[in-house]
């Protein structure tokens, strides 16, 4: 009986901490290696220019555009300056306490 308890204590506390990791915020660098002008749209919100380059910052490098954001998943997609939306939405994956980059569009 013994054993059932300390099995059982094991895994309140294995499921508390799988909890504790998926909670919090991450960081995402969103940058464009398209020619033109383009804005970010994150979770349907327009948030600014996409800074272009030719390859991929260091995630976190303020230069570019950089959200804190909860982990977890979010939409993501970039319209034009001209007002033409890119029209092809992604959805990507916030690391819980770390840092990703995405190419837009």
């Amino acid at each position: 009986m013994k054993k059932i308890y300390i099995i059982l204590l094991l895994l309140v506390f294995v499921s508390i901490g799988c909890k504790k990791k998926k909670d919090g915020p991450g960081k995402v660098t969103f940058y464009t290696t398209e020619s033109g002008n383009w804005s970010l749209i994150l979770d349907g919100v327009e948030k600014g220019k996409l800074k272009n380059t030719f390859q991929q910052p260091v995630c976190g490098d303020a230069t570019f555009q950089v959200f804190t954001l909860e982990a977890g998943e979010h939409t993501v997609d970039a319209k034009s300056l001209d007002g033409f939306a890119w029209g092809d939405p992604k959805k990507i994956v916030v690391p819980h306490e770390d840092c990703i980059a995405v190419d837009l569009p």
